[in-house]
């Protein structure tokens, strides 16, 4: 390396030095807030595998001299118009010319192959003029020249700011898409269940295939390419027969080792953006800021039921449930997570950069923070955030583990489950959790299914629920630690209910459990109520069918808990609160 890059020194001193190859064909479109500068590579295949492109910018006119022009975008990868998904992220991929090529308009054709793509996101309306320089990483090159019409626009764009919008790659009727089972009906008001994926995966190859390039919040530099599929399936997962949606994003993105460390655990990645004036590296949530940007659009351009909006996620996409969806307020319904992470992962992302500054790093410490200086394994602590603050009206949450699961970095994750399920009790949160003897694998995850096919229709945000505490039948999952408490069991399963009355002066609701065999006991809170909302402090009373009754104080976050409630085997009991 050394004596390669003095090579190239000398060259540089003596004026010798050959220009990388020039980019040709540049081209400019302006929709939906973006500008998207398209060019043809200065070389395609195995051969373009060293360069690497910068995009500069100029609102003075035509850019003659790059110094009177703005570096907006650097280190741009060789056939950057290639649709990403396909995995691996290496060069094998990106020298494959039967891999899809990107669509930047709606309707639109593919861009050919050993296309350049780089996306600008307007801030402010101007008129703009755009270049790309060739750059060679082995260094032995100086950086292409500017040459007008080729690599630099010779007519400006006129751009406006708007909020981003994905552009459609593929449709679901399409044969490659699986029509038959999960086409788009364009059937209005249906659930929506944003399915995160674990470590390894991708979105899936079903429905309509999306492309979006975020902003500078959503990537180490403004324009980087994300994806997300999304299909209509029928019986299969929360809606238990009837027809939902389901959205499948993709974590991974393109880093500069191939592969190696491309995961995001639906969180971020370390590194210091463009646009950053600290030069210190930081972990920078990016993918938390893409999923905030697409799954209201999802939403929207759907027509989903915004009040029947769930979550699912097993491993690492349960580590993407609790740290960003679990947070969001007034967005999701409940949660579905099988073996998921639910503590911190004490294992930050590392760097993804995929400009010269430098390679990825081991990044494996306790110190790593967020911009605003927040300890990452603080800010992912979720039992420690859902106990801080009882009066959020969270989702319905549930999950299943394993009691031997240490299947990520040798992590306790059985000790994060149950501190997650202590901070739910200790908070009168809605919850159900089933475990087993197991560790992280398939069978741990499929205990899930139980809890699925009881409750997967049974929350809406604008429905109340009983949220059951201190079951007497409910198994005992211990401290933590593998060898205390039932080998196997549940918390919070097989309850049905119905609420019957939600008013501003009374909440009534009639439920049951078929555990019960003869009495049995049960606390019972009432969650994300609707109309009946007693202030802190007040008195309500109580009665029940089986003919209890009594008066109670809703709490200092104005929640309403009954204790104690008897059930009988067989009857359902219904609860009364005015």
């Amino acid at each position: 390396m050394w004596r390669t890059a003095s090579l190239g020194a000398c060259l540089t001193l003596w004026g010798f030095a050959e220009t990388a190859p020039t980019v040709t064909n540049i081209h400019a479109i302006h929709h939906d807030g973006q500008t998207f500068i398209t060019w043809t590579d200065a070389a395609g295949g195995s051969a373009g595998e060293i360069y690497r492109y910068d995009l500069y910018r100029s609102t003075s006119g035509p850019i003659t001299s790059l110094a009177s022009a703005t570096l907006v975008e650097r280190a741009i990868y060789n056939n950057s118009g290639q649709l990403i998904g396909p995995k691996p992220f290496s060069q094998a991929t990106r020298q494959d010319p039967a891999q899809r090529m990107s669509k930047i308009q709606d309707g639109g054709s593919s861009l050919p192959v050993w296309s350049g793509l780089a996306v600008y996101t307007a801030r402010v309306p101007q008129a703009a003029y755009y270049a790309v320089i060739t750059r060679d990483t082995r260094e032995l090159l100086q950086p292409s020249t500017l040459s007008a019409g080729n690599n630099a626009l010779q007519k400006m764009v006129v751009e406006s700011p708007a909020p981003i919008r994905p552009v459609l790659q593929v449709p679901s009727s399409d044969p490659s898409r699986s029509p038959n089972c999960c086409a788009i009906s364009g059937k209005q008001n249906l659930p929506l269940c944003l399915r995160l994926h674990g470590s390894g995966g991708r979105q899936a190859p079903l429905g309509d295939y999306w492309a979006y390039w975020g902003d500078s919040t959503m990537g180490h530099q403004d324009g980087i390419q994300s994806a997300f599929s999304i299909y209509e399936d029928q019986g299969r997962g929360i809606s238990s027969g009837g027809r939902q949606l389901i959205l499948t994003p993709q974590d991974a993105v393109w880093s500069l080792n191939g592969n190696f460390q491309s995961e995001t655990f639906w969180y971020g990645y370390k590194d210091i953006p463009m646009s950053a004036t600290d030069p210190t590296p930081h972990i920078y949530p990016i993918t938390q800021a893409k999923l905030a940007s697409i799954l209201p659009w999802v939403i929207n351009h759907y027509g989903a039921d915004p009040n029947r909006i769930y979550g699912s996620g097993q491993s690492m996409g349960g580590f993407g449930q609790v740290t960003w969806s679990l947070r969001q307020p007034n967005l999701f319904a409940a949660m579905f997570l099988r073996i998921p992470l639910l503590g911190s992962w004490l294992r930050a992302p590392s760097l993804i950069d995929v400009s010269p500054r430098g390679a990825p790093s081991t990044v494996k410490t306790a110190n790593d923070t967020l911009p605003d200086g927040t300890l990452y394994n603080d800010a992912t602590n979720t039992p420690a955030w859902v106990a801080r603050d009882c009066s959020r009206n969270l989702p319905y949450l549930s999950w299943s583990s394993g009691r031997n699961d240490r299947g990520v970095e040798n992590h306790g994750m059985w000790a994060s489950a149950v501190q997650m399920a202590n901070a739910l009790r200790h908070c009168h949160y809605g919850f159900s959790f089933v475990w087993g003897n197991g560790v992280h694998d398939s069978a741990t995850a499929n205990l899930e299914n139980t809890l699925l096919a009881q409750y997967g229709v049974a929350f809406a945000r604008n429905i109340s629920y009983p949220a059951f505490s201190n079951f007497s039948l409910d198994n005992n999952y211990g401290n933590g630690t593998s060898t205390d408490g039932d080998p196997s069991g549940c918390v919070n399963c097989g309850w049905t209910w119905n609420v019957t009355s939600d008013t501003a002066t009374s909440w009534s609701c009639s439920f049951t459990n078929p555990g019960v065999t003869t009495r049995a006991t049960t606390d019972v809170t009432l969650r994300n109520a609707q109309m009946f909302k007693p202030n802190p402090g007040t008195a309500v009373t109580w009665s029940t069918s089986t003919g209890y009754q009594g008066k109670v104080v809703a709490d200092t976050y104005g929640l309403v808990t009954v204790t104690g409630i008897e059930l009988i085997a067989g009857t359902p009991t219904t609860l009364t609160i005015h």
